[in-house]
């Protein structure tokens, strides 16, 4: 499993949205998106599950919310340590 990051705390509304669904487009089985976000992207959920895809996120104790999204079923993001 290759895991990409996509630190994007940076930035503000809407380019972390744009960039989080161009590397969703990207993604080739197996493969992983990592976006490190100041808030949880909750509109980006809705588009992602439109377009067939799935995530898992979670705010560390830094108050950093990680959000896991991928597209092929075959992964286990309730797995994955990030």
């Amino acid at each position: 499993m290759h895991v990409i990051e996509l630190d994007v705390r940076i930035f503000e509304h809407p380019v972390p949205l744009e960039k989080a669904i161009a590397a969703f487009a990207a993604l080739t089985r197996g493969e992983v998106l990592h976006m490190i976000h100041r808030k949880n992207p909750l509109p980006l959920f809705d588009i992602l599950e439109k377009q067939g895809g799935r995530y898992r996120s979670y705010e560390d104790e830094n108050g950093i919310w990680h959000i896991l999204i991928a597209r092929d079923p075959a992964v286990d993001l309730e797995s994955l340590d990030v």
